[in-house]
């Protein structure tokens, strides 16, 4: 009998587990293992239906990074993932570090702020007091992401297309702003 309730109690911790692995495939990019676009979404729709006091704005950017078809062609898919990886990580570094980032998850060395969305777009949400204030600061952001990624010996040159959008009222939805 105690054997029986050994494998019984054996077989929920495996099912638990299982269901772990299963939420977080669903919600974050195979690759990179950052939140994917529904993780995005889930995390930054609060944020937008109610503000922080004293946040104006709630600013989504969508980063596109450019040429990258030229690294996997060069590199090989295997290596264009890991570097992709990295790309994902100085992201997430480069935002977390900026005062009105809005985290998306937690890991085991601190929350996550930057999502993989698709292919080779990223994106980011921060809050700010005001518009001219985020938009001050894109710049700053930028040249910190797009600085040379030291890989397999190469000086890799990054550049991206970036796009950004308001939530302009707490009906905002976090799908629109990301078109």
């Amino acid at each position: 009998r105690l054997q029986a309730q050994q494998e019984y109690l054996e077989e929920i911790r495996k099912r638990r587990e299982a269901e772990t692995q299963l939420v977080y495939s669903a919600s974050h990019h195979e690759i990179t293992g950052l939140p994917n676009r529904l993780l995005f979404e889930k995390s930054i729709r609060p944020y937008i239906e109610k503000p922080d006091p004293g946040k104006e704005s709630v600013s989504i950017f969508l980063l596109h990074v450019r040429r990258f078809d030229d690294v996997n062609k060069t590199l090989g898919h295997r290596n264009a993932d890991v570097l992709l990886c990295r790309i994902g990580e100085r992201i997430n570094s480069v935002v977390s570090n900026h005062k009105g980032a809005i985290p998306l998850d937690k890991r085991d060395d601190g929350s996550v702020y930057a999502a993989h969305i698709e292919g080779v777009s990223f994106c980011f949400s921060i809050a700010q007091e005001t518009r001219d204030e985020t938009l001050a600061e894109v710049d700053n952001l930028m040249k910190l992401m797009s600085a040379p990624v030291e890989f397999m010996g190469l000086s890799i040159e990054l550049s991206f297309l970036v796009g950004c959008s308001f939530a302009k009222s707490t009906d905002s939805d976090p799908q629109t702003l990301l078109r």
